[in-house]
């Protein structure tokens, strides 16, 4: 009996020596099929694809790196359809840079010019980023104009600042418009209502 039963245990441990021998090709195939969608993303952007692509029968895994970003992962089959599902919905979204980014010392002295260009496009970044938080919007562009006016001459030219705006067609931000002038006339100084210029192009998806 207790041949017998040794008998039986080995013939088992073989059997599953077998079935481990032919699991471990099936699951290295099964991870080799995963390619990198889009990486070092927020955890809350890469919540929003994660479910939007599971909702559209994409299963994807979200692996989260030790800087805390995180890198979404699908079939490689079924990558480009991923890549369009995900931008038909303006995801990932635009990325800006903060004043604290933009002004970082570069232990340099930097020019009067230089300081103004930085300080000019560092309220181009922050206003892009703050439109672009509005529902439906894909993408914005700021563009702001601060001219050297001299205090003592007359006739100094005005700021202007002009807003490109691409937003999904189903939206109504033109109902926004004046809440989006008012947010940059307010946002630089010197600048008023009547010189800010928004361009909205609807697109549908």
């Amino acid at each position: 009996m207790i041949g017998l039963a040794e008998g039986e245990i080995m013939r088992g441990l073989s059997g599953w020596r077998s079935v481990r021998l032919v699991m471990l090709p099936v699951l290295v195939a099964l991870t080799a099929c995963k390619a990198d969608l889009y990486t070092q993303l927020q955890e809350r952007e890469a919540n929003e694809m994660l479910a939007l692509l599971e909702d559209n029968g994409v299963a994807a895994i979200r692996v989260v790196a030790k800087d805390g970003t995180s890198t979404i992962q699908v079939d490689e089959k079924l990558l480009a359809f991923s890549i369009n599902l995900l931008n038909a919905k303006g995801l990932p979204r635009q990325s800006f840079k903060n004043l604290g980014e933009i002004f970082q010392g570069s232990g340099l002295i930097a020019s009067p010019t230089e300081e103004r260009a930085r300080y000019v496009y560092a309220l181009s970044e922050e206003l892009s980023r703050t439109i672009s938080d509005i529902d439906g919007v894909f993408s914005v562009r700021v563009h702001v104009v601060l001219p050297h006016n001299d205090l003592v001459r007359a006739g100094a030219t005005p700021s202007s600042a002009s807003v490109f705006i691409r937003h999904d067609a189903k939206t109504n931000v033109a109902a926004l418009l004046p809440k989006i002038k008012m947010l940059v006339a307010d946002s630089i100084e010197g600048l008023s209502y009547d010189k800010v210029e928004v361009v909205l192009v609807p697109v549908e998806r």
